[in-house]
């Protein structure tokens, strides 16, 4: 390509230019290294940004910045090294003044930073949105006026923003405990089911409702909410299946006829698995209440099943004993006669305290040579550790299985669900554990000294605590019968 000579000498004038900057340039950052122009300035920024000042001091911090950027386009453009230093003292005392009123602000509006911290936490900003983005819009603009020196309107505003902060929070917490619960819910209506299950949708509503008030009242102690809030959600989906059950029958989808006898087909496949009979002439209470029966003697049949082996064991070792033994064997022999009459005394007392409950008064198990009399006919009013008027009885029946074994020692253990404060389940399992010792020696005349009363609130369940029915069971007091070796 030819150039004119005129543009030639354009160019060999920028190209001279150019070069003269860049060597230019090259002699301020020889003359004056990055760490030593800019370190003390960087210093004060971040001695700034410690004091939290992007947050508490942002424009004066803003001012800073800015001066700190037009102070290295200086110096990459190799401008004078006074300048450069203007520039850079500029920002150095922006970031000092960022930096005390950053250190004030944090005095001055200490509560609605706590607030705004506790609301982070929650993560209000993704539970509780708009509570969030509303409360940060008040706590900026009271941060800008007390940059400003208005500490009175800043005072106002800070007082707005902290109220919004702890709703933020608060709202957070609902939602985090309760979103699945009245999404259910929700959707139940959405649905338009709530008209066949009126019942079971007011039950999650209850629920809920008292999942949100506790929140309400105490935000920091979530466990019994949480809990009610599970049970909200159950209920919840419990009512989306029956309303879509019910809604399939109103819409003919179905039949009633259909649905029972699908759920007695489920039903009877149990049954028959368990060598049980059918019979739904009257519906399902019969085959359920032999069921509930087999399971029930289920742990016996297996401590009796355990207690087998272990005696085989044992004989086949003192079988192996005697038959190596040459003087001694009538000796060992007797021994091992002994055992064998102790084994069956122990069977017999089992066998004999098991006959005296009926299924709803106790369940008889064993632990070893120890019998566990588990009373799951004495009741207790809720949160309550006094014994019923109906008590006496099962108690009296309690005190003949105590009286099979002279002079034993009983532990008397008591449980609860696990709805509620851990806590409290701790001391009311105590309290009605004690209630049935005091009984025992006051009423039974049994000696204190051979009585010990322990609680475990809801620290060892036996059954599902999410049913209501695994939850009664594991609301029960054991009793632990351990006989003196002496009378075995």
């Amino acid at each position: 390509m030819k150039v004119s000579g005129k543009a030639a000498i354009v160019m060999a004038t920028l190209f001279l230019a150019t070069a003269a900057l860049a060597q230019n340039e090259t002699q301020v950052k020889a003359q004056y290294p990055d760490n030593v122009i800019f370190g003390p300035t960087e210093e004060l920024r971040s001695l700034a940004e410690q004091a939290d000042a992007i947050l508490l001091s942002p424009k004066t911090y803003l001012n800073g910045v800015r001066n700190l950027d037009r102070a290295t386009s200086d110096f990459t453009k190799g401008e004078k090294p006074d300048r450069i230093q203007k520039r850079l003292a500029t920002a150095g005392e922006d970031f000092r003044k960022a930096r005390a009123n950053a250190e004030l602000a944090s005095l001055m509006l200490a509560n609605g930073i706590e607030s705004r911290n506790a609301a982070q936490e929650a993560e209000a900003a993704r539970l509780a949105a708009s509570d969030w983005i509303e409360a940060e819009k008040i706590f900026n603009d009271a941060v800008l006026k007390l940059e400003r020196g208005n500490a009175q309107a800043a005072q106002k505003k800070h007082d707005e923003a902290n109220t919004l902060f702890r709703t933020a929070e608060l709202n957070a917490l609902r939602t985090l405990v309760l979103a699945e619960a009245w999404r259910l819910i929700a959707e139940v209506r959405q649905q338009k089911l709530e008209r066949f299950v009126p019942q079971t949708l007011s039950l999650a509503e209850q629920f809920a409702t008292r999942a949100n008030d506790l929140i309400i009242e105490d935000r920091y102690a979530l466990d019994e909410p949480r809990a009610l809030a599970g049970r909200a959600a159950y209920e919840a989906g419990h009512a989306l299946f029956i309303g879509a059950l019910a809604s399939r029958i109103d819409n003919e989808e179905t039949s009633v006829e259909t649905l029972i006898l699908h759920w007695e087909e489920s039903l009877g496949e149990v049954a028959a698995a368990a060598n049980i009979d059918q019979n739904f002439l009257s519906g399902p209470e019969e085959t359920s209440a032999e069921i509930i029966t087999l399971l029930e003697e289920i742990p016996g049949l297996r401590s009796d099943l355990s207690d087998r082996d272990a005696l085989i064991v044992g004989l086949e070792e003192e079988i192996r004993e005697l038959d190596s033994a040459l003087g001694g064997a009538s000796a060992d022999r007797s021994q091992l006669i002994r055992r064998l009459e102790q084994q069956a005394r122990v069977r017999e007392q089992f066998r004999q305290v098991e006959n005296m409950f009926s299924n709803d008064e106790a369940i008889v198990l064993r632990d070893g040579n120890n019998l566990i009399v588990r009373l799951v006919g004495l009741n207790f009013a809720s949160s309550s550790a006094e014994l019923g008027p109906d008590a006496a009885a099962l108690l009296t029946k309690t005190q003949a299985a105590i009286e099979v074994f002279p002079q034993c020692t009983l532990t008397i253990e008591g449980h609860t669900d696990s709805q509620g404060n851990t806590g409290k389940n701790l001391v009311l399992s105590e309290e009605r554990a004690q209630a049935v010792s005091t009984y025992m020696t006051d009423v039974m005349h049994i000696p204190a000294f051979r009585i010990k009363a322990s609680g475990y609130g809801d620290a060892r369940p036996i059954a599902n605590n999410k049913t209501e029915e695994g939850r009664a069971r594991n609301r029960r007091i054991d009793l632990i019968i351990a006989p003196n070796p002496g009378s075995l």
